[in-house]
C-alpha cells in the first residue's frame, strides 16, 4: 500500500512539474510578444540556486535564432525588492534590449569578418556565443577566437603584431564594444587568452601605445614583462634550498597593477623552499628571508605593494602575508620566531 501511494505522489509531481514548464512556457511566449512585439523559441531553462522562487529561460527570435536573450520568471519577491509585474500576477524581467544592442554591434563586424580571418581570428566555435552581457548590465564584450595557440611566452614574436591589427579592423567596424575578447581553441585550463578595454584603447595609434595600454589590462602580459625584467636579480639570489619558479605557473610573480608606464605597483609572489625548511631550526632561514624581502623592497623599481606566499615544496599550505604586515616584527628573526615552528 504504502508503495502504491508513494508512486501515485511521484507520478503526482512529474505531472505538477510538467504542467508548470508547459504553463511557463507559454505565459513566456506571450510576455515577450506582449512586450516587445517577437515570437520567441525557448531554448533552455534552469532555477536559479541563489534566488529563491527564480526561473531562468534561454529564449531567441523565431527568425533570428543566433540572438539569444533570458527572461526570468519569479515567484517570490521580497518587500524591498521592485514589483515588476506582468498581468497583475507574475515578476518577470529580460535583458532583451541589452541583446539587441549587443547584436547590433556584433553584424557591424561583419564587414571586416574576412580580413579577421586572414590574421588567424574567427567568430565562433563549438557554438559558442559571438558576445556576452550580463542579464541587467548594459556591457557588450565581444568573443573571437585565435586558430593558431596563443602563448605568453611567444607573445611579442607571434602575437603581438597580430592582435594590433585586430584591434584597428574592430576599431574600423564601429562596433562599440566595451570589452572584446580573444582565447584560443584549447581547453580553458590550457587556453591562452588577452583582453580589449576598447574605451581604454580608443585613442591608441601605435604599436608602442597599444602595448603598453595592454599591460595596463592584461595581468598576464604585465607579469610577462615584469618577470623578464627582473629575472637576472632573481638568479642572483635563488640557490638549492628555495626558488620562485614552478611549473604550474608561466611567471615568478603576478603583476595585479601597473602604473601609467606598465611597471608593476602590485606584487604577488609565491617562494618554494624545500622541504622541512620552514622552521626555526632552519639556519639559513633569515638569511634566506631577507634576500627575498631586499630583491621585492630595495631592487625591484618602482616600490610596490608586496604579498608574499612561503610554501615549502610538497606542503598544501603556505604562510601568506602582506609586506606591511611582516614589517610589524621588530627583525626578520622576530618574524620566523612567531610565524614558524
Amino acid at each position: 500500500m504504502k508503495k502504491g501511494i508513494a508512486m501515485f505522489s511521484l507520478f503526482l509531481v512529474m505531472i505538477l512539474s510538467a504542467c508548470s514548464s508547459l504553463s511557463n512556457d507559454q505565459l513566456i511566449n506571450d510576455y515577450v510578444k506582449d512586450t516587445h512585439g517577437i515570437d520567441i523559441v525557448i531554448k533552455d531553462s534552469y532555477k536559479n540556486e541563489l534566488e529563491l522562487g527564480e526561473d531562468s529561460y534561454i529564449v531567441s527570435p523565431v527568425d533570428h535564432q543566433e540572438m539569444e536573450f533570458s527572461v526570468v520568471v519569479k515567484s517570490f519577491i521580497a518587500e524591498d525588492e521592485p514589483k515588476l509585474n506582468y498581468k497583475g500576477k507574475h515578476f518577470i524581467r529580460d535583458n532583451y534590449l541589452t541583446a539587441l544592442a549587443a547584436d547590433t554591434e556584433l553584424h557591424k563586424l561583419d564587414k571586416v569578418i574576412p580580413d579577421i580571418k586572414k590574421l588567424g581570428f574567427i567568430e565562433s566555435f563549438n557554438n559558442e556565443n559571438r558576445v556576452f552581457f550580463g542579464e541587467e548590465g548594459k556591457e557588450i564584450w565581444g568573443l573571437l577566437y585565435s586558430t593558431p595557440p596563443m602563448e605568453i611566452k611567444s607573445f611579442e614574436e607571434k602575437d603581438l603584431d597580430r592582435l594590433f591589427e585586430l584591434y584597428k579592423l574592430i576599431k574600423q567596424s564601429g562596433a562599440l564594444f566595451d570589452m572584446v575578447t580573444i582565447s584560443d581553441m584549447r581547453p580553458n585550463h590550457e587556453s591562452g587568452s588577452f583582453v580589449f578595454e576598447m574605451k581604454a584603447l580608443k585613442d591608441i595609434n601605435t604599436k608602442e601605445e597599444f602595448l603598453l595600454e595592454m599591460k595596463k589590462t592584461n595581468s598576464n602580459i604585465a607579469s610577462f614583462y615584469e618577470n623578464k625584467k627582473w629575472a637576472s636579480e632573481k638568479e642572483k639570489i635563488e640557490n638549492d634550498r628555495f626558488t620562485f619558479d614552478t611549473e604550474y605557473s608561466d611567471y615568478w610573480f603576478n603583476c595585479r597593477e601597473v602604473n601609467a608606464n606598465g611597471a608593476c605597483t602590485n606584487i604577488f609572489v609565491t617562494v618554494y623552499f624545500k622541504d622541512n625548511s620552514l622552521t626555526k631550526t632552519n639556519i639559513n632561514l633569515e638569511k634566506d628571508l631577507n634576500s627575498i624581502f631586499n630583491l621585492f623592497e630595495k631592487r625591484i623599481t618602482p616600490k610596490a605593494l608586496i604579498e608574499y606566499n612561503f610554501i615549502e615544496v610538497s606542503s598544501d599550505d603556505g604562510i601568506g602575508l602582506q609586506e606591511h604586515e611582516i614589517k610589524k616584527y621588530s627583525s626578520t628573526l622576530d618574524f620566523i620566531n612567531n610565524n614558524f615552528k
